[in-house]
């Protein structure tokens, strides 16, 4: 008892006479998260496979072979050149322009490897790669600070802790060891523009978004629509996006036999369509997708505001209503909802009622770890290297046995509809938070009555990894 005293007293201590100590305190919590679920989580598979794509994308580019590139990849999976999964699941199947953003980042490496003899290449460039995915985080939260800055023409305060300290970005960027991150720092430089009221830029930086995953785009139709009513500028504006897409699709498609293969077999064994029409109702001649209705009414809204782009709140949240519908309605991979968290944090911190907002988002998280959890097979993603070699027991058929939710809730339906009923939620509240805000005066992020609950936003990661670790070493 005595310990948990004096550890209260020092814990006040810094609290007190630090003006920053609650932050600090936040920042010290996040990054022992941090480090905790980089260690024990790496779902080393995805990484690992594109950054190999990507090292034959330079190999191919520095032997004169790059119109052949994904042929040869081809080639390559079919023989069980990556991980023996043959072309359905290692071939590369990503638009060029991911390949060219994934070269970037990999060359220092990838020089570093035409120096050095090196086994275990696909290893070390996805550890490599992890460490990079954290300071482009960082990045991305940094540009939220300044969309939100530029919003409410003063200095919001704690953005960046905020954004990093969010068990979202713990799950889908270092959990899951995903590069949606890059997607996401073009789409805000894109909303910089659109807060600028430069359209046709905003619309170019969301084609190029677009090219390593569409995802960008379900942000795009709303905002460009609440802005501009003259068909023909809509018409450009469409035309600017869709366009870096549509090139660099068709241009390997034409020169390379290689890619229009790889899509067909990847599209009928894992077509994106077929995820738009999971949710869906009967129709006359055929099913309706839920989705796309309600896409479809949104943007029709969109259309039908009046706003100029003076209240680009509005906009944004109209934005963010786009990425709950498609949430809600199409069958997500888990690390998709990193989209989301730009728009939760510029939403929140910009709010004059920070706190309503805050717990609805901590509702809305906290159904998601454990619908992550359950959806995953969390224990799937316990495979970092030291305990494969360590642990050759634990095998993929024994994973669902280790689930620890699947044994005291009966269906995943349960924490996805409170999770989709929390998003819904959220939307309400904001609703009622610009209803209520008669004015643009927007405070900052005052630490003192919300820290408690910052804290617990960020201790929702706990939800997620904590059974995963109690069951791995139960198996062990």
């Amino acid at each position: 008892m005595t310990i948990i005293t004096y550890l209260k007293y020092f814990f006040r201590k810094i609290v007190n006479k630090c003006p920053r100590g609650k932050i600090a305190i936040l920042w010290v919590y996040t990054i022992a998260l941090t480090i905790i679920s980089t260690y024990f989580f790496n779902q080393v598979f995805d990484m690992s496979l594109t950054t190999w794509h990507t090292h034959d994308f330079l190999n191919c580019l520095y032997q004169g072979k790059i119109t052949s590139f994904y042929s040869i990849v081809a080639d390559r999976a079919a023989n069980g050149g990556y991980f023996n999964n043959g072309i359905n699941s290692d071939a590369a199947s990503y638009n060029p322009v991911m390949y060219i953003v994934m070269a970037i980042v990999i060359l220092p490496v990838y020089l570093l490897f035409k120096l050095i003899e090196f086994d275990y290449v696909g290893l070390a460039y996805s550890e490599v790669i992890r460490v990079f995915m954290i300071g482009y985080s960082i990045w991305a939260a940094v540009l939220c600070a300044k969309i939100a800055n530029r919003i409410t023409g003063k200095t919001i305060q704690n953005t960046p802790i905020y954004y990093l300290s969010s068990p979202i970005f713990i799950l889908c960027t270092l959990i899951c060891n995903q590069y949606d991150v890059l997607a996401v720092i073009v789409c805000l430089y894109a909303l910089l523009f659109y807060n600028d009221k430069k359209y046709i830029r905003f619309a170019l930086l969301v084609g190029i978004a677009a090219c390593m995953k569409p995802f960008a785009l379900i942000m795009y139709f709303p905002l460009i629509l609440i802005v501009e009513k003259k068909l023909l500028k809509l018409l450009l504006n469409f035309l600017v996006a869709l366009a870096p897409f549509t090139i660099t699709s068709l241009i390997p498609y034409i020169v390379d036999p290689g890619y229009k293969y790889i899509i067909g077999v990847r599209e009928s064994n894992f077509g994106f369509t077929d995820s738009i029409f999971e949710t869906i109702i009967p129709g006359g001649l055929a099913d309706i997708s839920i989705f796309i209705i309600s896409y479809c009414i949104i943007c029709a809204i969109a259309y039908l505001i009046t706003t100029n782009g003076e209240n680009i709140k509005i906009n944004i949240f109209l934005a963010f209503v786009s990425y709950i519908c498609f949430f809600s309605f199409v069958n997500f991979h888990i690390q998709w909802l990193i989209y989301l968290l730009p728009f939760f944090t510029i939403l929140v911190l910009t709010a004059k009622n920070i706190n309503n907002l805050l717990i609805m988002e901590i509702c809305f998280t906290g159904t998601f770890m454990i619908t992550a959890h359950m959806k995953t097979t969390a224990t799937l993603l316990l495979i970092h290297s030291n305990f494969v070699h360590h642990h050759p027991e634990i095998s993929f058929s024994i994973y669902d046995d280790m689930n620890f939710y699947r044994h005291i809730i009966p269906s995943l339906s349960i924490p996805f509809s409170l999770m989709v009923g929390f998003g819904i939620a959220f939307i309400i509240t904001y609703l009622a938070e610009l209803k209520n805000s008669q004015t643009d005066d927007t405070t900052s992020l005052n630490v003192d009555p919300q820290f408690s609950l910052l804290l617990i936003r960020s201790s929702l990661i706990l939800l997620y990894i904590v059974p995963s670790i109690y069951s791995l070493f139960s198996y062990t």
